[in-house]
């Protein structure tokens, strides 16, 4: 990475305690910018709010025209109605008092579309009780498993069935399939892309059986980061409503640079942790103040972060408030001096903290947003 991405003057330095999530606004900006010519048109572009949490994410695409949102929560949900989106997918099937949470919300803003998922009749049931409970309709997509074996039904009879079943439900209306196949993660672009075609056919015929039984399928909502510039192309010749939801592009990581280099060309790691080191015992040993509790254990141990100034470092422990690292390198700091840190994986990082610190190009301090969705829920 160079260096001169990240400037962070005297001044912010002296404004920002360590441990702190830092935003570098111009990357931000450029990964937006990728984020909208890779898909061509806003209209097929959801994206996903769980990497960032925040609402003036949310205000800057809508101030470029995405009006469509996906979140993994009713808290995400919320954030997004409250800065202006009204049209939101809660890519989750909720459970417990969720259900009635986000039923009202619906009510709470009428003039808005919410829909959630579903892979089984018990939970369309329920999600159709909460809906007329608050006398609201939700959308109803139902999830599909692909390959990924975490939720979702198979693409087949099953889905079909239930497809049908949730939309005679009171309060519910089918809203459409959900996709997301992180299986697809293979780093080279062209067999990606492949492997999406392979993914996205059947869920086609699916689609289209559906509409020809007489039921609207008016999204195929796909993928995530690493598939999206896949599903975007094939989005541009498809007679279906084919939609796509990134989330790690807004901020990228490390993680994502290593493992498909092919983005990279578009997005760059805007989203770093400024640390701090604490201790140096040994020309070679650096303690920073980035512990457990500051950086996420996803992954595990020893490829959490690549840290700039140290890319050679070596884990030699992390506690909860400690991560001792041996560099080659680590003479040249001393106690006190800052150490920025791209996070492997940003999503789980940025739930971390409530505030986030969003600095200019000269590396100037110019807002705190805070990372507002944190919670799952609502509190009442």
């Amino acid at each position: 990475m160079q260096p001169s991405l990240y400037a962070l003057s005297d001044v912010a330095l002296a404004a920002i305690p360590s441990p702190a999530l830092v935003v570098f606004a111009p990357l931000l900006e450029r990964n937006l910018a990728a984020m909208l010519q890779i898909a061509g048109a806003t209209d097929r572009l959801r994206p996903h709010c769980k990497t960032h949490k925040t609402r003036e994410i949310i205000r800057l695409l809508l101030d470029r025209g995405v009006t469509r949102h996906k979140t993994a929560t009713v808290r995400e949900a919320a954030m997004c109605l409250e800065a202006g989106a009204r049209d939101v997918v809660l890519a989750y099937q909720l459970v417990g008092p969720l259900l009635d949470q986000f039923a009202m919300l619906a009510a709470q803003y009428p003039d808005a579309r919410l829909s959630a998922l579903v892979d089984n009749e018990r939970s369309a049931y329920q999600l159709s009780a909460a809906a007329t409970a608050h006398g609201v309709t939700i959308g109803a997509l139902v999830d599909l498993d692909t390959g990924l074996h975490r939720t979702g039904l198979p693409v087949g009879d099953a889905a079909a069935a239930l497809y049908r079943r949730a939309a005679e439900l009171p309060g519910l209306r089918p809203a459409g399939l959900h996709v997301y196949d992180a299986q697809n993660r293979t780093p080279d672009p062209t067999e990606r892309c492949r492997a999406v075609r392979a993914t996205i056919e059947p869920v086609l015929a699916l689609a289209a059986k559906l509409e020809r039984g007489g039921l609207p399928v008016p999204e195929i909502l796909c993928g995530g980061s690493g598939t999206f510039p896949c599903y975007a192309e094939l989005a541009r010749s498809a007679a279906a409503a084919i939609t796509f939801s990134p989330g790690t592009t807004v901020f990228w990581d490390h993680g994502y640079a290593q493992t498909l280099p092919d983005l990279n060309a578009h997005f760059t790691p805007a989203a770093l942790l400024l640390s701090r080191v604490v201790s140096r015992t040994t020309p070679q040993h650096v303690t920073l103040d980035l512990g457990n509790k500051a950086i996420a254990s996803d992954p595990p141990l020893g490829r959490r972060g690549l840290i700039l100034g140290l890319e050679d470092a070596v884990t030699v422990l992390h506690n909860e408030e400690h991560w001792t690292v041996t560099s080659e390198h680590a003479g040249a700091l001393q106690v006190g001096d800052p150490v920025l840190v791209i996070p492997t994986h940003i999503c789980p990082n940025a739930n971390l903290y409530p505030l986030i610190y969003v600095v200019d190009e000269t590396g100037a301090l110019v807002a705190r947003w805070e990372v507002a969705a944190r919670q799952r829920g609502l509190i009442l």
